[in-house]
């Protein structure tokens, strides 16, 4: 594939038109350069014969825009001689040009190459995404028992509520009995002035034997004074081992609350702690999904460019067919048998092409027609 702008360099031979061996020209050829079908030339490059070489010829075609040559036109390059007084003509070179050269064609596959390298790391990369995306998945199944675990708190949070509700009322309970204590304890606080008076009701009796009646019934009272005093201990030392009871049923239940609090205070920290992880996790996925997206627009923007490089491709291709048969000709030989011009390719003399020769009236040939 030639550039715009190129310099392009094409070697021809003359040959003996009856022996078809290699021979100088005449007169020095003349080359001419054709657009397409335009008939006329657009160019007539100076043609330079090759130091000590018989029959050997180049010509050199600058291929500018003020040369008169634009991308994606076709351009044929003829050159005519006169050997032993025989005119001919052939074509040797043809040509398309393009915006870019087969290095810039190689380089942009190099570039694509390049890229098509990064896709793969992408795709790597694509898959450690895939295996962090499943580890979130995991996360989620954990966050889903953490959420169980949070209702049965607020669950034992309920009962923890009713525990004290009803730690209250013993309380209260408590309150109510040392109320009693303390009355009962003013009470018996009269026994022992009781129980003195009741001496002295003794002593007096003692003294006064006559009033034997009342004695007997003083007797009666004091014994019932002592009988008092045996009801009001039992009383005490129960109301005390109710209390102390009480007091340990208590101090129990305020150590379950402090416990209770604990473990409320841990599934506190570990539902605050899923809360931060559920944002992490939500941040993670969003920052992965943007990530997938912008490759996958990269990918869409290299696989255009990859259609763009095969297009170029398929036109190297194509050209490399023409430029081969170009080299068949110009690497082969030619000889005039009779009325026709024959070309032969250089490796095995396979003929290529075969022209009619047609001369005027004083014998110089006018035209050839391709037949083969």
């Amino acid at each position: 594939m030639r550039k715009l702008g190129d310099m392009i360099t094409l070697d021809f031979t003359t040959h003996n038109p009856s022996t078809g061996m290699v021979q100088d020209a005449d007169l020095l050829p003349i080359c001419e350069v054709f657009d397409g079908d335009i008939d006329a030339p657009i160019l007539t490059p100076t043609v330079t014969k090759r130091t000590g070489q018989i029959g050997d010829y180049r010509v050199s075609i600058e291929t500018t825009i003020g040369n008169g040559f634009g991308v994606g036109r076709t351009y044929n390059v003829i050159a005519s001689a006169v050997v032993n007084a025989v005119s001919a003509k052939a074509r040797i070179g043809i040509f398309v040009l393009d915006s870019k050269s087969n290095q810039d064609v190689v380089d942009e596959v190099g570039l694509v190459k390049t890229e098509t390298n990064k896709i793969q790391d992408l795709a790597e990369e694509v898959i450690l995404i895939k295996a962090e995306t499943d580890k979130i998945v995991d996360v989620e199944s954990e966050t889903d028992k953490i959420q169980d675990l949070s209702n049965k708190v607020v669950i034992l949070q309920g009962v923890v509520v009713g525990v004290a509700d009803e730690v209250d009322l013993v309380k209260d309970k408590v309150t109510d009995v040392v109320s009693e204590v303390v009355l009962m304890k003013s009470e018996t606080d009269k026994i022992p002035g009781l129980v003195n008076a009741v001496g002295l009701v003794k002593t007096e009796a003692d003294k006064i034997q006559i009033i034997k009646p009342e004695t007997d019934k003083i007797q009666g009272i004091a014994n019932e004074v002592v009988a008092l005093q045996g009801i009001v201990a039992y009383e005490t030392d129960k109301i005390q081992h109710s209390i102390a009871d009480e007091v340990g049923k208590i101090q129990e239940l305020t150590g379950e609350i402090d416990l209770v609090k604990n473990e409320t205070d841990k599934i506190q920290g570990i539902a605050n702690e899923v809360v931060a992880l559920q944002g992490i996790v939500a941040y993670e996925t969003d920052k992965i999904q943007h990530s997938i997206a912008d490759e996958v627009g990269k990918i869409q923007e290299l696989t255009g460019e990859i259609d763009l490089v095969k297009n170029e491709t398929d036109k190297i291709q194509s050209i490399a067919v023409d430029a081969k048969f170009i080299r068949e000709v110009e690497s082969g030989r030619w000889e005039i048998r009779g009325s026709q011009m024959i070309f032969y390719s250089g490796e095995d003399s396979v003929e290529l092409m075969r022209f009619d020769i047609t001369k005027d009236a004083s014998g110089n040939a006018i035209m050839r027609t391709r037949v083969l």
